[in-house]
Formats: structure tokens, C-alpha cells, sequence
């Protein structure tokens, strides 16, 4: 450290905020304590809810409602009005099923924690996604729950509830 003169403090979080364009109109309030800069993803906890800040994160939820759809409800069961997905299909190859299953839920849940849905939201998420995993793993009987427990759909409706959303985007 001899010779070295340290550098003066500057504000750092102020210019990273500001070089933000989206974010330079409207800085953060020192009184939201959940507040949290991040410069990757340009979004901030404590919003309020029901509120999508960019055409990503639009996009991102659209991808989600199409996911949740085609993982457990794509395909009617012949016969009878009871829908199942994918999730119930490929669900009856050993662990494969279940890590494609976990992942799609894993993916739900991104987005979930992107769009600020508060941490008791993501705790029933990722609830939802371990059990659907956990019982799924079982020969025969997970296969028939796979087909029952819906995971992705129970995830999508926390979702939409959390940021006030009842229907699919657009």
C-alpha cells in the first residue's frame, strides 16, 4: 500500500443508476428498504405489484403462460374433458422427466423473482416445483401425479395473483 494514494470515495451507486436510462428520471427513495440496484437485470425490489417495467420481462411472462399451458394442459385426454401436458408425459421416463419438469419450473420461478413477486410468493413456488419433483420421482405413483398436481399452473396462478394479472398477457 506505500506509494499508492487511495482514490477519493464518488458516488458510485449514483452513477450507476444514472447511466440507466430507463432508471435517471426517477431515482431510487432512501425510505424503500427492499429497494435493491441491479445493473444486470435493471429492475428493482419494492415496486409496486402488478407492474411490468420493460418489454422483456412482458415477453418473459408471455414465454411462461405458454410454458405453464403446454407443461400441464396441451393435450385433452380423448373421450373425456381432463387436459394433460407434457409434464405428465414425459414424466414417465425415469429422472429425465423429472429434471425437464424441475427445470420449466425453475425457469417459472426466474421470472417470478424478476418480476418482484414477494419472497412468501417464491417460497410456495419453489414449494409447488420441489414437491412435483419429490413425488414425481416415484415409479408409478409419481407418474399418476405428475398427470394430477399441475405444478406449472399453480405456479402461473401465484404469479398472476401476485402481480394482480387474472388473464394471459396481451
Amino acid at each position: 500500500m506505500r506509494g499508492r494514494t487511495p482514490h477519493p470515495v464518488t458516488s458510485q451507486s449514483a452513477t450507476l443508476w444514472n447511466s440507466v436510462p430507463s432508471r435517471a428520471a426517477n431515482p431510487p427513495r432512501a425510505a424503500n428498504p427492499g429497494w435493491t440496484a441491479d445493473a444486470s437485470r435493471g429492475s428493482y425490489r419494492g415496486r409496486a405489484a402488478g407492474t411490468i417495467d420493460s418489454e422483456e420481462n412482458l415477453r418473459h411472462l408471455e414465454r411462461v403462460e405458454r410454458l405453464a399451458s403446454l407443461m400441464d394442459e396441451a393435450y385433452r385426454v380423448p373421450g373425456t374433458n381432463y387436459r394433460i401436458g407434457l409434464d405428465g408425459i414425459v414424466g414417465l421416463l425415469p429422472v429425465v422427466g423429472d429434471a425437464v419438469s424441475l427445470g420449466t419450473n425453475a425457469y417459472v420461478i426466474y421470472v417470478a423473482e424478476r418480476l418482484g413477486v414477494s419472497r412468501v410468493t417464491l417460497a410456495r413456488m419453489l414449494l409447488n416445483a420441489g414437491v412435483d419433483f419429490a413425488i414425481g420421482s416415484i415409479p408409478m405413483v409419481g407418474d399418476l401425479f405428475d398427470v394430477a398436481f399441475k405444478s406449472h399452473l399453480r405456479n402461473l396462478t401465484l404469479l398472476r395473483r401476485s402481480l394482480g394479472r387474472h388473464g394471459t398477457a396481451g
